[in-house]
């Protein structure tokens, strides 16, 4: 088990079928047509959750990269069918107006498919749609942008930065190209009590109440920093919140 905050052998296991419970829950309403026409997309979306949060699960149990790299594609299908701007973005107003930003949540779930996307090295077909969410939903947002740079060998210019926590942190000098190891480590430092506005922030308390929302810690952004810069991580390597399994895979396949 990578993750060293639970200490059942199956929990991940346990939290894997309850998510996959919720999933077939979803997937039968759909089918039977059980929800309002204006709640589909939400419906949606939380599928996009629940499969991200088993990829993200399997990863906290020790499951392989090849097993990760298996299971990428069917979350990405859920993100295709649940990523509505309706859904996603910021919105306010009467009428409702909807704005070219996602919600902090939404954000950092891009942002980790994103890295999950750089670090499995995923293929074209997969960047590509990644690409169209982004580039379709009109995001200007210089962390995302960075990565996806790099997936489609793409340049983008005049990105602004996002004013998110924590992931507003991981720059230096506002500037993402001039990251570098020693910023990275005092990034991760801090990274978990910056995450309290995100809404899986106290998941870890719910694991003694016989609860499985957890499905483990990680700054996955920082490995995909890592992998595309080239960083030397050696003096955060042993940090509990960096999944350094997948920078290995990323530089085992390069």
């Amino acid at each position: 088990m990578r993750d060293k905050n639970i200490t059942q052998n199956d929990y991940f296991d346990k939290k894997i079928d309850s998510l996959n419970e919720l999933i077939n829950y979803r997937l039968d309403g759909l089918l039977i047509e059980k929800y309002q026409k204006e709640n589909i997309p939400g419906v949606k979306n939380g599928l996009f959750y629940e499969s991200f949060e088993i990829l993200i699960a399997k990863y906290s149990r020790g499951d392989s990269m090849n097993e990760l790299k298996e299971e990428f594609p069917k979350v990405l299908k859920y993100m295709e069918d649940g990523w509505d701007d309706s859904v996603v973005k910021f919105k306010m107003g009467r009428p409702t107006k909807i704005y070219d930003f996602y919600w902090i949540n939404d954000y950092c779930y891009m942002l980790w498919m994103l890295s999950f996307a750089t670090l499995l090295k995923v293929s074209k077909n997969e960047i590509d749609i990644l690409h169209n969410l982004i580039e379709k939903g009109n995001i200007d947002d210089k962390l995302l942008l960075y990565i996806l740079g790099h997936l489609n060998k793409k340049l983008y210019a005049k990105t602004s930065i996002q004013k998110y926590e924590p992931f507003k942190r991981i720059y230096k000098k506002a500037e993402v190209e001039n990251i570098d190891s020693q910023h990275l480590k005092k990034y991760l430092q801090n990274w978990y009590k910056h995450t309290n506005y995100l809404t899986w922030h106290n998941y870890l308390n719910s694991v003694e109440k016989g609860k499985f929302s957890y499905f483990g810690y990680w700054s996955f952004e920082t490995a995909a920093i890592v992998a595309i810069m080239d960083l030397d991580d050696s003096s955060f390597r042993d940090n509990q919140y960096y999944p350094k399994d997948l920078v290995d895979y990323y530089r085992a396949n390069s």
